[in-house]
C-alpha cells in the first residue's frame, strides 16, 4: 500500500490546534459583548504538551497509582485479661473506692482502654478482656493506671507498668501488678501471632 503525498501550494500554511482554536474563537470578548457569569474564557489547552509531560513522566518510571510506598511488618495480638483486685486503697475522705484501670500502650492503633467502675469495693471483680496490636520486633510497655472515679474529678490511685518484650508465645501469662500504695491487680496475658 502506497501513499502519495501532495505538494503543498504557496496559499497553503500548516495549522495547529492552536492555531485553529485561536482563529476561530477570541481570547477575550469585545468590550462591547457583555460577559455572562456562567460563561468563563480560559486559554486553550496545549495537547501535545500535556501529552509530552505524561510520556517524559512514564519513561523515567513514574506510576501515579504508587504514590506510596507501603511496607507491612508482622504484629502480634497481646490479649489482656483484668481478673481482678485487692487491697485497693481508700479514696478521698476514707470513702471506699470505686475503682477502674487504664491500660496503655504506647505505639498501638487502639492502645488505650478502659475497664467498668466498680463501686465501693476495695476487692473489684472485673473480668474484662482487651487485645492490643503490636510490633512483632518491639512490643514495647504495657501502662497501667489504678484510678478511683469521684463526681467531680477522678483521682489516680497508682501507677505501673509491664513490659511485654519477655512475654513468651502462645502460653498464658499470669502477673500481679503491685501499686506504690500496696494495692495489687492480676492480669492473664496471652501472645499470638496475626
Amino acid at each position: 500500500m502506497f501513499f502519495h503525498q501532495r505538494k503543498k501550494s504557496k496559499e497553503e500554511r500548516i495549522v495547529t490546534p492552536k492555531d485553529a482554536v485561536e482563529e476561530t474563537q477570541p481570547l477575550h470578548p469585545p468590550a462591547s459583548q457583555p460577559v455572562s457569569p456562567s460563561s468563563s474564557v480560559t486559554e486553550p489547552i496545549d495537547l501535545e504538551k500535556k501529552h509530552r509531560i505524561h510520556s517524559a513522566l512514564w519513561d523515567k518510571g513514574f506510576d501515579p497509582f504508587q504514590l506510596f510506598e507501603v511496607s507491612h511488618r508482622r504484629c502480634h495480638i497481646v490479649h489482656v485479661h483484668v481478673v481482678s483486685g485487692k487491697n485497693i486503697s481508700r479514696g478521698w475522705f476514707s470513702q471506699t473506692p470505686d475503682p477502674y484501670l487504664v491500660l496503655w500502650t504506647p505505639g498501638s492503633p487502639n492502645g488505650r482502654r478502659r475497664t467498668r467502675a466498680i463501686t465501693g469495693s476495695v476487692k473489684p471483680v472485673w473480668n474484662e478482656r482487651f487485645e492490643f496490636l503490636l510490633d512483632a520486633e518491639d512490643l514495647g510497655t504495657l501502662e497501667v493506671m489504678l484510678m478511683d472515679a469521684n463526681r467531680m474529678m477522678d483521682r489516680i490511685v497508682g501507677r505501673a507498668s509491664l513490659n511485654l518484650n519477655g512475654l513468651p508465645m502462645e502460653t498464658k501469662y499470669s502477673k500481679d501488678l503491685y501499686f506504690d500504695n500496696g494495692s495489687r491487680v492480676l492480669l492473664r496475658l496471652l501472645r499470638k501471632e496475626e
